[in-house]
């Protein structure tokens, strides 16, 4: 981490330890919670079957950084990136070793655990999703899932659950990232 001040200049780096191997995804929340997906790679980028997880850290005005919830497993392989909702209840990781979507509830105080560690299906392990995002206002969720040539949207429900709304497919599998609006 580091600290960015107000005249845009970048201060020491902060660091901190993992609670799991290959760290990935990052994102920070409405309430600036710092989430890190955790891959949990084995070597090779192959992921540890079902050992991906999700650490959540608050980082104070003097810069140290505090784990809040430590390797929340979502059940799911290398997962790769977090996003959240814009009202910051919710988060949703892509696992692209399982082809799913993880989703979990967030507390103010940056608490998380996993709501349903298969929220989605993108297509299996062979459908790897890679990236997603989340629409302005939250309602809506799309993945990338590359080696099926895909892009799939689903509603975000007010519990959270996703519900499959499109699937557009005839992308090359080398279809690399992906923004909602």
């Amino acid at each position: 981490v580091y600290p960015v001040g107000g005249d845009g200049r970048v201060g020491e780096r902060i660091t901190v330890p993992t609670h799991k191997p290959n760290p990935f995804g990052v994102a920070f929340d409405i309430h600036n919670t710092l989430a890190v997906v955790e891959a949990n790679e084995i070597g090779d980028g192959i992921g540890v079957p079902n050992g991906s997880s999700t650490s959540t850290y608050r980082i104070s005005g003097d810069g140290k950084v505090e784990s809040i919830s430590i390797a929340v497993p979502s059940n799911q392989t290398a997962a790769c990136w977090i996003r959240f909702t814009p009202d910051g209840r919710l988060a949703y990781t892509v696992n692209a070793g399982s082809g799913t979507i993880s989703s979990y509830r967030m507390s103010p105080d940056g608490e998380m655990s996993l709501l349903e560690g298969i929220a989605a299906d993108t297509g299996g392990p062979v459908s790897v999703p890679i990236d997603f995002d989340i629409t302005r206002d939250g309602k809506f969720l799309y993945v990338q899932a590359s080696f099926i040539g895909a892009v799939q949207g689903y509603r975000i429900e007010e519990d959270g659950t996703l519900t499959r709304v499109a699937d557009v497919g005839g992308f090359p599998i080398t279809i690399e990232g992906i923004v909602a609006r």
